[in-house]
């Protein structure tokens, strides 16, 4: 049996697209699913070089060396007009991106804006030609540079893609379907001569004139085949939706959020195959020559183009019948005000959905025909005629086309994917025959966009950065910003069911169970966010002034967070971190303190409780004072990695020193004589019903009223948990070097690698409001979604 050409054999069974990732089954229903987050953003293209990989994003353009090495992030600091980079094409010698504000380019100078750049609406695709021309296409037009000067060559379609061929180009269109550019004419290809749809997600060429849509109507996607003479249109036997094709080793690729299928056509009987929805389309494309405009040195992409004038109003086109109309009298105008120029002038009208014509036979719909063996069809009319075409200036609107030029627009978000169409029963449809492979999956990080080069596939993922195939081979290419190991990791969730944690670069960030974005907490740009927590009803964010003593907490409102108090810290020479930060049943904050001594080392120094309602701050530590440290200050350990509270009043720490309890304004140490098991905590929560948990190297505890009891399962008592978290079952989850603990009460079970995870060297673990559990690792986070 043939081996997939992206993805090792495991894979194919639904475990993971990623060749570094869990080789296993998904985990069993009980436990949930689970997403992987290394990276926070968007990524909106990517474009490949021999040398580099570049990825456009929300936030600028990161620049990956495809040998290694750290990835380079370029923004507004090093020249972008604008952080929101939404395409991206590159070749060996430079880079060109384009943004809202303008275009740029990248290479040995730095980043160059690019001057006097045709007006073509919101930038929504790049492309570099085979000579080495740069287009652009946008909202409102298509424009070419050829590294000295800029032509506008129209303003007519809302562009969405553009695939380059040999001498010219196909672009994908938002309502006036799949366009070539071809020796300066332009074929427009609608669903009047058989394209499924006049919205065009994306387009690729193979070659020889031939290409493959993506369209897209309300009520579903489905797959149109340009043969070089008509169209044929099929669907997709699979459940989700369709989000983009590319072509890999000459055949296209159709991928959805979690799986990448091949099309070929083959003799070997294998793969699933497409189902004709439509009889093949016939009629001639409209053409119109181009008629490309220099842009006037000073001009400004950027700004608006003036509205076109307004064309006479016309009829949508007619749904295409199960046999096409007569065609009508020579110089008559087609029914629904479309018409198409043909090489002699003649208007005619598309024939898509005729019945076969004579000495053709039909296909079922759903089965082919012998292997090896292609469908027979009849003649076909040619869709593109001689370039002898009508002319067509930029910003002139011919009576003979019936939909309007785009209108300017701003920036917007394509129509959201659909599933594939459903074949209509009862119906049978001649078409060639192509089949469709799965070729693998990625259950575990969902695919925004695949693009190709050579024989390498490159997939972007949400959260999970751009990992490239080639063979059995992956190279994940990654920013890995939510990795943070030099600090504690926190988290805080709101009632709405978000959770919000901190990128390496003291960022916020906000989880909505799928989706992870950076968020402004503070626009002060002075202020590094430097943790969360979740409180009474709400998520609060703690955050400090840089190179001063000043400290900010902050609770989230409505999505947004306001400042509900701001104090000085003193401890030694600063207050530089905390080791935990919680918000009690009063609403007074905790944070652990971590200070800078002269000599410059870092020390722990107990906890500050910060009170909105008093201007003192309260400092409990090995040495407290009342007189000093503020009424109520309390002598407990310095050392204290994490707090919990339980909802009797009690407040239980864990750190070096073994655990502690404060209750009445009393403190209670625990330690080896009080039934620990070694007196190194490393972690401590609290379970629904108010029995607090600890993990210690040598296993998992919890407080019988008197003394500790652990556990002595042998699964428990082998793993040498560092991390411990209850869920809102009051399930235990551990975590340690070895994966993470699953116990329910009853039994207790191992999660590793196999199971979903992103490493088993866990650093810490964490159960949002939300009850996901977080499992954090050197590599990035794991986020258990509980069913």
């Amino acid at each position: 049996m043939r081996a997939a050409f992206l993805f090792p054999t495991a894979m194919l069974a639904g475990c993971s697209l990623f060749g570094s990732q869990p080789q296993a089954p998904a985990p069993p229903p009980s436990i949930g699913t689970f997403h992987l987050l290394s990276d926070v953003d968007v990524i909106q293209d990517i474009a490949t070089t021999s040398t580099d990989l570049w990825v456009a994003t929300s936030r600028g353009i990161v620049r990956h060396p495809l040998s290694g090495g750290d990835p380079v992030r370029i923004g507004e600091a090093e020249g972008l007009p604008s952080p929101d980079v939404v395409a991206i094409a590159a070749n060996d010698t430079a880079a060109w991106a384009a943004t809202p504000a303008g275009l740029v380019k990248i290479g040995a100078n730095g980043v160059e804006r690019l001057p006097d750049t045709p007006a073509v609406g919101t930038p929504t695709a790049l492309a570099i030609g085979d000579d080495g021309a740069i287009w652009v296409g946008g909202t409102a037009g298509l424009g070419r540079g050829d590294g000295t000067t800029w032509q506008k060559y129209t303003d007519r379609y809302h562009v969405t893609s553009i695939a380059t061929e040999a001498g010219g180009i196909w672009l994908g269109t938002k309502q006036s379907g799949a366009v070539r550019l071809s020796n300066g004419v332009f074929f427009e290809h609608t669903i009047s001569i058989g394209l499924p749809a006049n919205f065009v997600r994306s387009v690729v060429s193979l070659g020889s004139g031939q290409a493959f849509a993506l369209c897209q109507t309300a009520s579903g996607s489905s797959l149109g085949w340009f043969d070089g003479t008509r169209w044929y249109s099929y669907t997709v036997p699979v459940e989700q939706p369709l989000l983009g094709l590319t072509v890999l080793d000459a055949k296209p690729v159709v991928y959805t959020t979690n799986r990448l299928y091949r099309i070929a056509r083959t003799e070997e009987d294998e793969g699933t195959q497409l189902i004709p929805i439509a009889n093949p389309g016939e009629g001639n494309a409209r053409q119109f020559r181009a008629r490309p405009e220099a842009v006037q040195p000073g001009s400004s992409a950027s700004a608006t183009p003036a509205a076109p004038p307004e064309p006479p109003a016309v009829e949508a086109p007619p749904a295409r019948p199960a046999a096409g109309p007569a065609t009508p009298a020579r110089g008559a105008a087609p029914a629904g005000g479309l018409r198409s120029l043909a090489p002699d002038g003649q208007a005619t009208q598309g024939a898509a959905g005729r019945a076969p014509a004579a000495g053709q036979t039909p296909v079922p719909a759903g089965r082919a025909p012998a292997a090896g063996r292609a469908a027979p069809v009849g003649p076909a009319a040619p869709a593109e005629a001689a370039p002898e075409a009508a002319d067509y200036a930029a910003g002139l609107v011919p009576s003979e086309i019936a939909a309007p030029p785009a209108a300017p627009a701003a920036a917007e978000t394509l129509a959201p994917a659909v599933r594939p169409l459903a074949p209509a029963e009862g119906q049978e449809f001649e078409a060639p025959r192509w089949l469709v492979t799965d070729e693998g999956s990625s259950p575990l990080a969902k695919i925004m966009l695949v693009r190709a080069r050579g024989s390498a596939v490159y997939v972007a993922t949400l959260g999970l950065g751009v990992s490239r195939f080639e063979g059995r081979r992956e190279t994940p290419y990654r920013t890995r910003d939510l990795v943070v190991t030099d600090r504690p990791f926190s988290i805080g969730s709101d009632p709405s069911g978000q959770s919000w944690i901190l990128t390496r670069a003291h960022e916020a960030a906000r989880f909505d169970g799928e989706r992870i974005e950076r968020v402004i907490v503070d626009p002060d740009p002075a202020i590094k966010m430097m943790a969360f927590t979740s409180g009474p009803g709400a998520v609060f964010a703690l955050g400090h002034a840089a190179n001063t003593d000043w400290w900010r907490c902050y609770r989230s409102e409505g999505g947004a967070f306001r400042l509900v108090v701001e104090r000085q810290l003193q401890a030694e020479t600063g207050v530089t971190d905390v080791s935990f930060f919680a918000v009690d049943s009063g609403g007074r904050f905790w944070l652990g303190i971590k200070a800078r001594m002269q000599s410059g080392a870092i020390v722990e120094r107990g906890a500050a409780v910060i009170d909105a309602n008093s201007p003192s701050v309260v400092y409990h530590h090995s040495r407290a004072n009342p007189a000093t440290d503020g009424q109520g200050a309390m002598r407990i350990p310095d050392s204290v990695s994490a707090i919990a509270f339980a909802q009797n009043g009690e407040i239980w720490l864990a750190g070096l020193d073994g655990a502690a309890r404060i209750a009445g304004g009393e403190i209670t140490r625990f330690g080896e004589s009080q039934g620990l098991e070694g007196e190194l905590v490393g972690d401590l929560d609290v379970a629904p019903g108010g029995v607090p948990y600890i993990a210690t190297p040598e296993g998992i505890g919890h407080f019988e009223g008197t003394r500790w009891g652990f556990e002595r399962n042998s699964v428990v008592t082998q793993f040498h948990p560092i991390a411990l978290a209850i869920d809102g079952q009051g399930h235990v989850w551990a975590g340690g070097s070895r994966g993470a603990l699953y116990g329910n009460g009853q039994t207790w079970r191992r999660i590793g690698r196999g199971d979903g995870l992103l490493s088993e060297q866990l650093t810490d673990i964490r159960v949002d409001g939300s009850n996901r559990v977080w499992f954090v690792t050197g590599d990035g986070l794991t986020v258990l979604e509980r069913r």
